[in-house]
């Protein structure tokens, strides 16, 4: 296709023969060639990766290619046209964030089912975390003034507290899970996709969202992490609660929130565990609990966890405790 025609002409191009084909293979990739009448010579050919293909197909057969070129008519109309980096074609290519998905003042963004529908095929995210952020999202519409929460949401730390805040809220109303919110916000150091632009989305979008399909879990980052957590973690509260019984076990978490709970705390709940559980190690589980990859000590990381898990028991059964 000639030079001048665009990355959104190729992506428009595939849709309609996406929309048209009678057999596809999923496995298939194939290659694109730009070309300019000036110079031959400036041939350019381009690798389509099979999950762009297979990514197009999939919105093709679900009806969205007008609102894909709907979402990408700005590359065309605006008066500084995006380096080829930031267009859409590019961004499925690279299985990069696609920044117009987003609601913003000038724009809609995508609708529900494109936007879960690029998530879940180039960003990868599972269902599970589509859903548990439209959920988190459609809490805090009823509590907290969005626009103001949305604005910057993705990169602005105390926004991204409170609203942490208000997912203790959710657990003591039975409306988030441990796992709900372990496999979207538990993740490696390497893993660079940001969570709280999905929050973002559905705190901003006005459309009806329904998920038709069956919620799948995806792969649980580190499972042992995950399990040694609710071990432990499930030992400390039966222990307290026992001692102390259900209206000052709240009072705790009341402590909790406020902050008063820190590492003194969480070294005198290891201690009295290493002196009742002959099995448990001490050094081993803090390391496991309370270090993060590199090495170095993340506690504030454990005591949340540990909130979330202890908020769900005392409030709710263990049901909302998963695995």
């Amino acid at each position: 296709m000639g030079k001048k025609e665009g990355s959104r002409e190729a992506t428009n191009r595939l849709l309609d023969v996406m929309k048209t084909s009678k057999k596809y293979d999923s496995n298939v990739s194939m290659t694109m060639y730009q070309y300019t009448n000036a110079n031959e010579a400036a041939l350019k050919k381009q690798l389509i990766p099979n999950f762009t293909l297979n990514f197009l197909h999939e919105a093709a057969k679900q009806g969205l290619d007008k609102d894909i070129k709907e979402l990408t008519l700005w590359e065309v109309e605006s008066k500084r046209k995006p380096s080829y980096r930031y267009t859409f074609f590019s961004r499925i290519t690279e299985q990069e964030d696609y920044t117009p998905l987003y609601p913003s003042e000038k724009s809609n963004g995508a609708s529900p089912e494109l936007f879960l529908l690029y998530q879940t095929h180039i960003l990868r995210y599972p269902t599970q975390s589509l859903y548990a952020a439209y959920k988190i999202a459609q809490f805090l519409k009823s509590k907290d003034e969005v626009e103001k929460l949305s604005i910057d949401i993705q990169r602005n730390y105390k926004k991204q507290t409170i609203v942490k805040k208000w997912i203790i809220e959710m657990a003591k109303e039975g409306l988030i899970s441990f796992d709900e919110y372990y496999n979207m916000f538990i993740h490696s150091s390497t893993d660079r996709r940001n969570r709280w632009w999905l929050i973002k989305y559905y705190l901003l979008s006005q459309s009806d969202v329904a998920f038709k399909n069956k919620i799948e879990d995806g792969n649980i980052y580190n499972p042992e992490y995950r399990d040694r957590i609710i071990r432990v973690g499930i030992i400390i509260f039966d222990r307290i609660l026992e001692e102390k019984g259900p209206d000052r076990f709240k009072k705790l978490l009341s402590k909790f929130a406020k902050g008063a709970i820190g590492r003194n705390w969480l070294i005198t709940q290891f201690e009295k565990l290493a002196d009742d559980n002959e099995d448990f190690d001490y050094s081993d589980n803090w390391r496991m609990l309370c270090m993060d990859e590199y090495g170095g000590e993340d506690i504030y990381r454990f005591l949340y966890l540990l909130r979330l898990l202890f908020t769900i028991c005392i409030y709710k059964d263990n049901s909302m405790i998963e695995g």
